[in-house]
């Protein structure tokens, strides 16, 4: 890779693993809503902008508690640390730290192609504050991931209000203010991440396990690179849950069969950027 610096720092019918919120056992396109839903409008305020960053001390195990809770973004750059853990994208867990190194795409959203902020896993604690109070504990109260995909079980069936608008988090994502530390934030989404150097990418799949994860959503990151191919990569500074060392049960997102791309065995050291679904994979 090319070492480049930056001054400062498909969807599947089923959506599943560490930041999912059902099983990826079928392997199709998602169901669109027959009308595409007009550009939410961006809320008024954006006080967080002006505090300090203060670390939300729960966020960090990347709870799924519903599927409301994914705010829809539709503009800025982000880092996607879904299929990071081992090789070719790993997370390293550096001796006595309680944070893990993740390898991640630089990506950008769109109204095409959003992002997803999950609402319980906003280590900004100002904008966490700020996100349960616009949208609602659930996150129904804004855009979110069954506006794209009312189809899917778990948002069949629910009533969304009529008043949504596009939760102010994503400004703070999109412009720089959610951490003034980082260059990029990591979020989620459907897109195709590629392996470093080559035009392979990663396929999304559920796998439920135990032991330590590295909790990437909304993670800092920064020390941009670009491959020879153009695709653009950040380290991503993930803490890893839990921070005590035990074991826990959780869920990482990259198929690991014949046909999955890089490697699904962790080295020493690494962990996979993963999450906590109570219902598991289904």
């Amino acid at each position: 890779m090319s070492t480049q610096r930056t001054p400062t720092p498909s969807p599947l019918a089923l959506l599943c693993l560490g930041l999912a919120f059902i099983s990826c056992a079928d392997k199709q396109e998602p169901t669109q809503p027959a009308e595409p839903a007009p550009p939410p409008p961006t809320a008024d305020g954006g006080a967080c902008a002006d505090q300090s960053y203060v670390v939300n001390p729960d966020a960090a195990q990347d709870l799924i508690a519903s599927p409301t809770g994914f705010l829809r973004c539709t503009a800025g750059e982000y880092a996607l640390c879904y299929y990071s853990g081992a090789d070719p994208l790993p997370c390293t867990v550096e001796e006595a730290s309680e944070s893990a190194a993740c390898q991640c795409q630089v990506l950008t959203a769109s109204e095409q192609e959003p992002m997803y902020v999950l609402m319980t896993s906003i280590l900004n604690l100002c904008a966490y504050t700020e996100a349960v109070e616009q949208c609602g504990e659930d996150g129904s109260g804004c855009y979110n991931i069954c506006n794209d995909n009312p189809h899917s079980p778990q948002c069949h069936g629910l009533t969304l209000p009529e008043d949504q608008q596009q939760a102010t988090v994503c400004d703070y994502v999109a412009d720089g203010t959610f951490n003034p530390d980082a260059s990029f934030i990591s979020t989620f989404s459907f897109a195709k991440v590629a392996a470093p150097d080559t035009e392979e990418t990663f396929s999304i799949a559920c796998n439920d396990t135990t032991g330590q994860y590295a909790g990437c959503m909304t993670a800092p990151c920064g020390d941009e690179e670009t491959d020879e191919l153009g695709h653009r990569y950040v380290t991503c500074d993930c803490p890893v849950w839990p921070a005590d060392g035990s074991s826990v049960d959780y869920q990482f997102g990259r198929r690991c069969d014949e046909t999955s791309t890089g490697n699904c065995t962790l080295a020493g050291g690494q962990v996979w950027s993963a999450a906590y679904n109570p219902a598991g994979c289904g």
